[in-house]
């Protein structure tokens, strides 16, 4: 009866721990989301015109018309919910994620906060972060235990690459400050994105409508503890209007 007891008061007291670290876990990661919003502004922003979109390669100037950006003020801060699936490394299996992800498109700089499960026990808590420059990953066993973390140039790297990547969540972002854009071809152009003394190079290309269908380029990624440089892309489709921009 003293082993049951003993058991019992063990596993709740392993209950409690584990709501106390989940809780201390999501509290750190609220507190990074307010530090990455930008400052309340009291005027209205200037929206963009046909001036902004002067000089631009002509599938970026259609990008920008498609997307519905002229007349609309500056994206300053985005928020989007995610689901889909997500692996630990090439080898493991695939297993079903929810996410949110936090943008400051005025101070580049992105927070992405998910809750992967691969079986209704186990759960991990990823916490994938671009800010001030300085990109970081941190990976959490049952919101108790920190069972990975990366940070270091090539995750700084990898960041700003994921961030403009994400660019077309906010899509007024694509002709502000920073961004230098290259012709190529009628359905192709080169992004060029300097942030915090570095620049980083991606191609974007473009359907005849003007959607932005891809873009690629190099990314690191660790294998098994080594950084590697390697081609990266993601893909878009399914364009809807949301908040009067189409995305």
């Amino acid at each position: 009866m003293n082993i049951v007891v003993l058991l019992g008061a063990a596993v709740l007291i392993l209950y409690i721990w584990s709501v106390v670290r989940k809780r201390s876990w999501m509290q750190r990661i609220q507190g990074e989301v307010a530090v990455l919003k930008p400052a309340p502004s009291q005027t209205p922003g200037a929206v963009i015109a046909e001036d902004d979109l002067l000089g631009l390669p002509e599938p970026v100037q259609r990008y920008l018309r498609f997307a519905q950006v002229l007349g609309k003020p500056r994206i300053r801060f985005a928020r989007i919910r995610q689901q889909g699936k997500i692996r630990t490394h090439p080898d493991k299996p695939w297993i079903p994620f929810v996410a949110d992800e936090y943008f400051n498109a005025e101070t580049p700089a992105f927070l992405w906060r998910a809750q992967a499960r691969a079986n209704p026990v186990m759960a991990l808590y990823v916490r994938d972060k671009y800010f001030q420059g300085r990109g970081s990953m941190a990976i959490n066993l049952l919101g108790m235990v920190d069972v990975a973390s990366a940070t270091g140039p090539e995750m700084d790297q990898a960041s700003l690459i994921r961030y403009m990547s994400e660019m077309v969540w906010f899509p007024t972002a694509l002709c502000g400050p920073g961004v230098r854009w290259e012709a190529i071809d009628v359905h192709s152009a080169k992004f060029n994105f300097t942030h915090a003394d570095r620049t980083e190079t991606g191609i974007c290309a473009f359907d005849d409508l003007g959607a932005l269908v891809s873009f690629t380029g190099q990314r690191y990624r660790d294998d098994d503890g080594t950084p590697v440089l390697e081609t990266w892309s993601t893909t878009g489709g399914n364009y809807q209007e949301l908040g009067g921009y189409k995305i």
